[in-house]
């Protein structure tokens, strides 16, 4: 997790209006890309929202996720599951407020089961991939006004790019308007594919308050983030984003380690090939409690693992989270997961 400030310090005004409002959306977009779990919308609806303020460079991360055999109520079958998942971000080009970025990530969703898919529908799919590129690009629009936008090709399936029906595109921009040293934060977000946010154009507004260094908010409709660090070596997260994206944090700074823990509920989408409707997606819901802890290695280097309990979970085949789908709940289990992340410049 990246924290909002180095140390905790009084409350304080910013210099000028417009380095408020700058540091005020560097660290949304650093709370944001660390607070949204899973390839949902949020990713792409805010994950790059000011990319002027990283250096130019390139960011990569890689991660691994392993579930033990559980059983799917009901039905006696077991399943194995297990991900990984790759992340490739740059910027190449900024100048001021103006920049250029480009972002590229992977996902491999395996689950090994004889359990047909929800509704009998046919074999569960093995390998459930989701692949995507973007870019993305902002300007000064005068007065302290930054706006911005990003393109995102993806496909979530276990056939990516099969045809037009398992490929997908989002668009989302954004404008920030500055209000001391806050700001109102204006959004527009569209999906075709992937989550419960899909086909669905989704506006938002949101503003981010600061009045100290030690905490920090960003009230939306409907999201809603929150940072506090009461000391220099503890800090706590909250975010919350539509529908049923939740999660609680709590870190503790000891030298080049990190400890953490937390809750979480997140969910994530696919197209597989061989559904009925072209509109239904094969849903996976999961609520997991964790802890863990993360080095930093020095030289933008940093390696985690991470130990849970995943609750709650099932998979869903119909129209996501109001419509009609088949439930196919699994057996509560622990897991294990490890990544690792590193910045070149």
């Amino acid at each position: 997790m990246i924290p909002f400030s180095s140390a905790a310090v009084p409350c304080r005004a910013a210099g000028t209006r417009r380095a408020a409002v700058r540091a005020a959306a560097a660290a949304l977009a650093a709370a944001v890309s660390a607070l949204v779990a899973g390839p949902a919308p949020g990713q792409d609806f805010m994950g790059s929202l000011d990319p002027t303020q990283q250096k130019p460079g390139v960011s990569t991360s890689v991660s691994y996720r392993l579930y033990p055999e559980a059983e799917f109520k009901g039905s006696g079958l077991e399943a194995g599951i297990g991900r990984t998942s790759f992340r490739l971000s740059a910027l190449p080009w900024k100048d001021g407020n103006e920049s250029f970025s480009v972002s590229a990530s992977g996902g491999l969703f395996r689950v090994d089961t004889a359990e047909p898919m929800p509704g009998g529908i046919g074999p569960f799919p093995a390998r459930l991939w989701t692949l995507s590129a973007g870019l993305g690009a902002q300007t000064d629009v005068g007065r302290g006004c930054v706006a911005g936008g990003n393109v995102n090709v993806a496909s979530s399936s276990d056939d990516p790019f099969g045809s037009f029906d398992e490929t997908g595109f989002s668009v989302s921009l954004h404008l920030r308007i500055p209000q001391g040293d806050s700001a109102w934060l204006v959004f527009l977000y569209y999906g075709s594919s992937g989550g419960e946010l899909s086909r669905i154009p989704f506006p938002s507004v949101g503003f981010f308050w600061k009045p100290c260094e030690e905490f920090q908010a960003l009230l939306g409709a409907p999201f809603l983030m929150l940072n506090w660090r009461p000391s220099k070596l503890f800090m706590l997260n909250f975010s919350y984003f539509p529908i049923t994206s939740v999660r609680l944090r709590a870190m503790c700074f000891l030298l080049a380690l990190l400890i953490h823990a937390g809750v979480s509920f997140t969910n994530e989408g696919f197209y597989p090939a061989g559904r009925r409707k072209k509109t239904d997606q094969l849903l996976y819901y999961q609520k997991e409690a964790t802890v863990g802890a993360t080095l930093f290695a020095g030289r933008g280097a940093m390696l985690s693992f991470t130990a849970g309990f995943a609750f709650d979970r099932e998979f869903r085949m119909g129209a996501a989270f109001w419509g009609d789908y088949e439930r196919l709940p699994l057996r509560n289990g622990a897991f294990v997961s490890f990544e690792a992340s590193f910045r070149f410049s």
